[in-house]
């Protein structure tokens, strides 16, 4: 009965025409349904009308921003009150969303199975039902994805011992964005090597809100490295698992170098006996062996005499072997290794097995060809020692000067080595040279800088024609160890240097030093480097491989 049960009714009207109205406002929910009017007096009593409510589609649970990884599932929720009844479309980035496969709606919400990176977008649920502009809300799906694939470039064929290689790794898209790691030979790499430089991470946009992730490596290359597998791998910090790079596997071509030297450097064998020469050589590229025999021919087989070759990837090994063994078969046989990019030569000293060793320092037994040298007024003149090439420098330094007394120096040079480094000079000779290596050796104990310092002549002037410089040699890479022969012109010591040529490692050498600093010395001495730099190596001729031209200490 209205109005008495309906508060927001009125009527009104005219009775005069029987014409009357229901006025309803506002409208609500519970209005809905069949209202009917009547007059008892006239037939028929009752009219009747059904009142329907529309209320336009309001979304009451919207959906937020997710981030998820690659495989994973995610579910946006939507839900949305509205007469009559709602309709959900979806969309990515203002495209629909076929519903089916991956996606699906349950009650307005949209769940996709199997997350892609390539799902990253916005995504919108639309509510409508027909009344008014229906309503919509917004979100953001961020994915979490490793890269499909590293790179590793740069590597373009062989290198040289001391230069330096650049390799480059690359990502490709990632989110978020890829660290880097570097790897030699299935080892991790420490930035911490001396011989290794790696760069800064660089990034740059990519697909799917990732980063393209970029590092570059310098390797300053050793023999050691030859064959060396570099790689690098990239990982993400919300995914698990790394991806490889390409393997570059590495060729570096170095200055031959004997190995296995302490065994093999001396044979013996009584006469009548058969005695075994051996020459064992690293180089890459491959190095022919030829031997010289003590009075410097080459060494050629005969009767008693066969010599055998075989190569096993680096190592390169030659076998002399001497049938009943004669007094003239005894002395120092030289093994010279010529490879297309360096020389090396090895010595070999034969000898009877009961006979005493002989006034033989093993340091002459192994060198690499080598010469550096420091000009002016004192002149470093570093050289591979060998009987040869001393016997050249003592000849040559004849020429110099009259009345210049280079007789090697026997006892002698011991004695004054003794009283330069405050030993005893009651001492002798051997005993004086022992505790001279005793401190020469204590390079274990320091830096090898340091361990240069201590014999850097504070009198030293560098000089140096500019065509020279292309093959310098640190100073503070030499030691010297003890004097070996006294002359008005040169001195002649006996030294340790280390990395000649990029090759890592000490070698015994011999220094050469001007004692005057005469112009004419100094002049002579750029010219010996003049002429050794066109020489190419020969077992009996010096090599120069560098120069010091820098001033140490």
């Amino acid at each position: 009965i209205v109005p008495g049960s309906c508060d927001e009714c009125s009527i009104s009207g005219d009775s005069s025409n029987a014409e009357f109205y229901l006025t309803i406002e506002p409208i609500k929910a519970d209005h809905i349904g069949t209202w009917r009017c009547g007059n008892i007096e006239l037939s028929p009593r009752y009219y009747e009308t059904d009142i329907i409510v529309q209320e336009s589609a309001t979304i009451i649970t919207s959906p937020s921003d997710q981030t998820v990884n690659e495989d994973e599932s995610v579910t946006f929720e939507c839900t949305a009150n509205g007469v009559p009844g709602v309709t959900y479309t979806w969309q990515k980035d203002s495209t629909d969303i076929d519903i089916g496969g991956r996606y699906a709606v349950t009650d307005g919400s949209l769940t996709i199975s199997n997350i892609e990176k390539s799902d990253y977008g916005t995504y919108t649920c639309i509510a409508d039902n027909g009344v008014g502009s229906g309503d919509s809300k917004s979100a953001v799906l961020t994915v979490n994805f490793k890269p499909n694939t590293v790179s590793l470039s740069g590597y373009t064929g062989a290198v040289t011992s001391g230069s330096n290689l650049l390799l480059t790794c690359a990502t490709t898209t990632s989110n978020p964005s890829a660290t880097i790691l570097w790897y030699m030979n299935n080892n991790i790499i420490d930035d911490n090597d001396d011989n290794i430089n790696i760069g800064s991470l660089t990034e740059a946009n990519g697909d799917y809100n990732g980063k393209i992730s970029e590092q570059q490596i310098t390797i300053t290359t050793r023999a050691e490295d030859n064959r060396a597998e570099y790689k690098c791998k990239a990982r993400n910090s919300q995914v698990t698992g790394y991806v490889n790079s390409n393997i570059e596997t590495i060729t570096v071509y170095y200055t031959p170098f004997p190995v296995n030297e302490t065994q093999n450097e001396q044979s013996r064998a009584n006469e009548g006996e058969t005695g075994e020469l051996r020459c064992q050589i690293n180089s890459n590229p491959t190095s022919t062996l030829q031997w010289f025999s003590p009075n410097g021919s080459v060494l050629i087989s005969n009767d008693r005499i066969t010599i055998s070759s075989s190569t096993q990837g680096t190592l390169h090994e030659s076998i002399i072997t001497i049938s009943n063994a004669q007094s003239g078969d005894y002395g120092n046989y030289t093994c010279f290794a010529e490879s297309d990019f360096a020389n090396a030569t090895f010595i070999v000293m034969f000898d009877g097995k009961t006979q005493p060793p002989g006034n033989v320092d093993s340091s002459r037994s192994t060198h690499t060809n080598a010469a550096v040298y420091v000009v002016p007024s004192v002149i470093l003149i570093l050289l591979a020692i060998t009987v040869v090439p001393v016997i050249i420098i003592l000849k040559r330094r004849s020429q110099h000067g009259k009345n210049t007394d280079d007789t090697v120096l026997d006892d002698k040079r011991y004695e004054n080595v003794a009283v330069e480094n405050k030993f005893e000079s009651n001492k002798n000779s051997e005993e004086a040279y022992e505790s001279i290596e005793k401190i020469c050796f204590t390079k274990n104990e320091v830096k090898e800088e340091e361990y240069a310092k201590r014999s850097f002549d504070k009198n030293e002037v560098v000089y140096m024609k500019s065509r020279q410089k292309t093959i310098e040699f640190p100073r503070d890479h030499v030691c010297i160890k003890s004097i070996i022969s006294i002359g008005k012109l040169y001195d002649i010591s006996k030294a340790d240097a280390w990395n000649i040529n990029g090759v890592s490692g000490h070698s015994n050498v011999v220094i050469k030093k001007s004692s005057n600093g005469d112009p004419l010395i100094e002049n002579d001495i750029v010219k010996e480097i003049e002429i050794l730099q066109s020489i190419r190596g020969h077992s009996n001729i010096i090599r120069i491989l560098g120069c010091c031209t820098e001033k140490g200490g």
